[in-house]
C-alpha cells in the first residue's frame, strides 16, 4: 500500500534525540489514520509506546551538545491510550501528548515540546 501524505505534520528539521520521538509518534499515528480510512475502520484504536535503557539519558541536540541537564530516572517508559478516528484526523497532537507527555516533561520543561504536543489550528 502507498499512502501519500504520510507524516504531513512531520517537522523533521527539529528532530533531536528526544525530539525525534514525537516525530516518530506523529508518523505512526498518521499511518494508523490512513490505514483506518483506507479499510473503512471507524472504531477506536489502542496505541502504545515503550522504550528501555533510559536511565540517566538526557536530551541531545543535532549540534552534538546536551541541551538539558534533566536526566530520566527510570530504566523503561511505557504508556498507552485509546484514540478515535476523529482524534487521529483532527487531534493527533493530543494523542501524542497522552503517549509522550510524561516522558518529555521529565527530560525538559513541557514548553520545549509544545509544538509537538499540540494540534495545528
Amino acid at each position: 500500500m502507498h499512502y501519500p501524505g504520510l507524516g504531513r505534520r512531520c517537522r523533521c528539521g527539529r528532530a533531536t534525540a528526544a525530539g525525534s520521538v514525537p516525530v516518530l509518534a506523529d508518523i505512526s499515528l498518521d499511518l494508523i489514520r490512513l490505514i483506518s480510512e483506507d479499510v473503512g475502520h471507524q472504531g477506536n484504536w489502542a496505541v502504545a509506546v515503550g522504550a528501555n535503557r533510559l536511565r540517566g539519558r538526557r536530551r541531545w541536540s543535532p549540534s552534538g551538545t546536551f541541551v538539558s541537564n534533566h536526566r530520566y530516572s527510570a530504566d523503561t517508559y511505557e504508556e498507552s491510550t485509546g484514540a478515535t478516528l476523529a482524534e487521529l484526523r483532527d487531534g493527533p497532537g493530543t494523542v501524542t501528548r497522552r503517549l509522550l507527555g510524561p516522558l518529555l516533561r521529565s527530560m525538559d520543561p513541557e514548553e520545549a515540546f509544545a509544538e509537538d504536543l499540540t494540534d495545528e489550528e
